[in-house]
């Protein structure tokens, strides 16, 4: 497990669209957006948004001296819907570069 990066998750609110024929009060009842939330290692949290990693995988650089953090599927969300981030646990860091 990483220690640069915390477990997390980020809610946060989606648009969302449907798809065939739809009566009004149907419409009306998906006038809101729909909370959504993503749990892996949060890569960075900052103003811009949440970039969340969700298999980590860590490669040992022997030759460079350090270990190369990978993740196999990420995911961004804008500061602008985010709804709440959720910490899982006390890891060391906190995602910057």
């Amino acid at each position: 497990m990483s220690e640069l990066y915390k477990r997390g998750t980020v809610w946060w609110n989606d648009a969302h669209h449907s798809e065939g024929s739809q009566d009004v009060p149907e419409i009306v009842r998906g006038h809101q957006p729909l909370l959504l939330a993503k749990t892996g290692w949060i890569v960075r949290d900052d103003e811009i948004g949440v970039t969340i990693g969700y298999e980590f995988a860590p490669r040992d650089e022997r030759n460079a001296g350090n270990i190369v953090y990978d993740f196999r599927g990420f995911g961004f969300v804008p500061r602008a819907c985010i709804v709440r981030v959720e910490y899982l646990d006390p890891m060391k860091g906190g995602g910057e570069e």
